[in-house]
């Protein structure tokens, strides 16, 4: 937990290393969560340190990454390490529709941690895993507050384009306008209510937060 916050540019030079030995790990062990959360770890890295804005290259095949040396030249390194991201992506997109609970949650985590970087030429794909996320939001928030986050860390991007998704994704943050802020026993729980209430009502003067004027139009979009 130290590094990301203290020094996480010491990690760098490993990050393709320790991510291609975490794909290698789930390959064999895919029912084990700890190893998406330490996917996740590695993400959270990356978006600190602006990982792949540093050196966006045009992505190798997948059969380029299959033939690929560990010991990758570093000036193509941020091009590996998006290959892998996509590729492994994908994989778990698959792998979590047979999965419950923390197993579940571990995988969409995983899936909301990715920058945009490496989903903004597919990005359709991964809206049915955000909107589980938003679901189970419902019940976790913590889940929903880091899906809520990384929609407006998306939002930011222009080639990704999220305003296209808005009609499938808006529904299901509007679930959240409708919960009280007097829900739950537990303070931090309606913290958490009030934060992404207050996020969801952003005022629209920019076109990269998300639009309060739609998520009122959503009441009248059916799931």
């Amino acid at each position: 937990d130290l590094l990301p916050d203290q020094s996480p540019e010491l990690f760098q030079k490993w990050i393709f290393r320790f991510l291609y030995d975490i794909i290698a790990t789930s390959t064999k062990y895919p029912l084990v969560s700890g190893i998406y959360r330490f996917a996740t770890f590695v993400m959270n890295i990356c978006l600190k340190l602006d990982y792949f804005k540093s050196n966006r290259s045009e992505a190798i095949t997948r059969d380029g990454i299959e033939m690929m040396e560990i010991d990758i030249n570093e000036n193509e390194q941020v091009t590996a390490v998006c290959s892998l991201v996509r590729r492994f992506a994908h994989e778990v997109l698959s792998r979590q529709k047979q999965y419950r609970d923390d197993l579940l949650v571990s995988c969409l985590q995983f899936i909301i941690s990715l920058p945009s970087e490496c989903i903004d030429y597919d990005f359709a794909n991964y809206v049915p895993a955000i909107q589980i996320a938003l679901s189970i939001g419902l019940t976790y928030l913590p889940l929903a507050e880091q899906t809520i986050n990384s929609l407006e860390r998306w939002s930011q991007s222009t080639s990704l384009n999220l305003p296209n998704f808005y009609n499938q994704i808006l529904p299901y943050l509007d679930d959240f306008l409708r919960l009280s802020y007097d829900q739950g026993d537990d303070v931090n729980v309606r913290a958490v209510v009030s934060s992404l209430q207050e996020k969801t009502r952003l005022n629209s003067k920019s076109k990269r937060v998300l639009p309060t004027r739609m998520l009122k139009k959503t009441k009248q979009i059916k799931h």
